[in-house]
């Protein structure tokens, strides 16, 4: 009896972990191809064509990730753009890591310059997803968007705090997220210091 509940356990953590795997390459797919919307779309009806002959969820999950991706964010795609996300984190609902997170981020996104605490309360739950997993490389990021957040409604020493939480997090390599750092500090400054001309006028 011990046996096979510790190969069931074996077997339950095996195949967690190679579902997550299955986000992460599918993730760095996307990447490589973000720019270049056939390729996008080729990645998005492969898995759709695997959720049909499997019915698999697993699939329909990775279809809606790809598509959300594949959309245009302008004009007609935006309403689109914004359904697929929502169906996306209802049918993910934490199951898969990657997808929480960019959901998550995707919807902050989205709802940046309509809801700053829609937008604050999505952030969140991305930041709360990822400080889970240990050496995260999208944290910073995600910090940095709060930081951003932060900026826009004036509150500058909390967007000064996740500035610095973001450059603590970057590696050497990512030299330009870092100059960029250095240069939000530079605003949050200059903006400081205009706003105290303008309050002493």
């Amino acid at each position: 009896m011990k046996k096979n509940l510790s190969f069931f356990i074996l077997f339950f953590f095996t195949l967690c972990f190679s579902q997550d795997e299955y986000f992460r390459q599918l993730k760095k797919r996307i990447e490589f191809n973000i720019n270049h919307e056939k390729p996008l779309k080729n990645i998005s009806d492969a898995e759709k064509e695997k959720f049909e002959k499997t019915k698999d969820t697993i699939y329909y999950i990775s279809y809606k990730y790809t598509l959300a991706f594949s959309l245009v964010q302008e004009n007609k795609d935006k309403i689109q753009h914004f359904l697929t996300l929502s169906e996306l984190l209802r049918a993910n609902n934490n199951r898969y890591s990657v997808v929480t997170t960019d959901v998550n981020l995707a919807l902050a996104l989205q709802l940046e310059n309509y809801s700053h605490d829609m937008s604050f309360d999505y952030i969140n739950k991305s930041i709360e997803n990822e400080e889970k997993i240990k050496n995260s490389r999208s944290l910073p990021h995600l910090y940095h968007f709060k930081g951003r957040l932060y900026f826009n409604i004036g509150k500058y020493d909390k967007a000064l705090e996740y500035f610095r939480k973001a450059l603590l997090l970057y590696i050497p390599e990512e030299y330009l997220y870092i100059s960029s750092m250095h240069n939000n500090f530079g605003l949050v400054y200059e903006d400081q210091k205009n706003r105290q001309s303008y309050t002493r006028i």
